[in-house]
């Protein structure tokens, strides 16, 4: 929310970049969604490299995982990326 929120006050990517890391510590670095969530807090920063990577790893987990339509989800959030986009805000 803190990376995609619509009102700017709000938004703070260097937040959720550092809450998503803490989330991921946590969890051991096993959870897909956690990446998922890192991803879209970098592309919201506008470091659409580091969203890229992380939302490729967050990928290649949730399919190792079984979690195919997770992986599916995720890969159009990364072809954004891709293209120097991030996670349209929803109003």
């Amino acid at each position: 929310i803190l990376a995609t929120n619509p009102d700017s006050v709000r938004r703070d990517a260097g937040r959720a970049i550092e809450l998503a890391k803490q989330a991921l510590d946590q969890s051991g670095g096993g959870n897909p969604n956690i990446l998922d969530t890192l991803a879209a807090a970098h592309a919201a920063s506008g470091d659409y490299v580091s969203a890229a990577t992380i939302a490729g790893q967050a990928i290649a987990l949730a399919e190792q995982q079984g979690d195919d339509m997770l992986a599916v989800e995720i890969h159009r959030r990364l072809e954004l990326y891709l293209r120097s986009k991030s996670i349209p805000s929803q109003r």
